[in-house]
């Protein structure tokens, strides 16, 4: 799997706060430090494929049945997400970072992530278009299946939007 600098970046700080055990969050004490860093690492690879653009690699970091629930959109499955990532608004990224975030809920088996997301895109791609930055709030619920980390959930709820175009009564 290839790895951008952007998300080497995004995640640098959060995973030394996790390994640290500093994170915020109830559940985040430095009794559940390795599963937190598992669970950042596996949030440092989805962004690594998302900032890559490498798709096919989906299936290291979500399972095949996942569930997303986007401000209008919902959707089921890893292959649904693929066609949707290659066809759709994540080719259109230039860069993207997740901070903020909160392991909760934790158990042997599942955990809750919340976490913001700071998302730069050209409104037509390929780098044209107006310039827009999104604001947005993620949750991910993750699960541990045979000894690793899968994203099973993803809610985005829409926020805020600053650029050229005035979109931002769209924001919830």
């Amino acid at each position: 799997m290839h790895f951008s600098i952007k998300s080497l970046l995004g995640f640098s700080c959060l995973s030394l706060l996790a390994s640290t055990g500093l994170a915020a969050g109830n559940s985040q004490s430095s009794d559940n430090t390795e599963v937190i860093v598992e669970i950042y690492q596996l949030l440092h690879n989805y962004s690594h494929i998302l900032d890559g653009k490498t798709y096919s690699d989906l299936s290291y970091v979500l399972k095949e049945d996942a569930a997303f629930h986007l401000p209008t959109l919902n959707y089921t499955g890893r292959a649904t997400a693929e066609q949707r990532y290659e066809s759709e608004f994540l080719n259109k990224i230039t860069l993207h970072t997740t901070q903020n975030v909160i392991v909760q809920d934790i158990s042997a088996t599942t955990a809750t992530v919340l976490a913001d997301a700071v998302t730069t895109y050209f409104g037509q791609g390929n780098l044209t278009g107006d310039f827009v930055t999104t604001y947005s709030k993620l949750t991910y619920i993750v699960t541990k299946e045979n000894g690793s980390w899968m994203i099973s959930d993803t809610t985005v709820a829409a926020g805020s939007y600053y650029g050229n175009q005035d979109i931002s009564s769209t924001s919830a």
